[in-house]
């Protein structure tokens, strides 16, 4: 079973609100993504980088009422 720390399951939630309904590019949300886990101090390896930015770039292809 995943268990998300506090500062993990805050990231995500500062990403969906920051990045979700938006049409961003992929420079947008990398900088997304290095702005909330600097803000939430979670480090992320670039393959984690990569794996949230292809997360988020199909979400954005999602009719989804964020």
């Amino acid at each position: 079973m995943l268990v998300l720390s506090d500062e993990v399951a805050g990231m995500l939630a500062y990403l969906k609100d920051n990045v979700g309904g938006k049409n961003l590019s992929d420079s947008e949300i990398k900088d997304a993504i290095d702005e909330a886990s600097e803000k939430f101090n979670v480090s992320l390896t670039q393959d984690q980088i990569d794996q949230l930015l292809e997360l988020l770039k199909k979400l954005q292809g999602l009719d989804l009422d964020w």
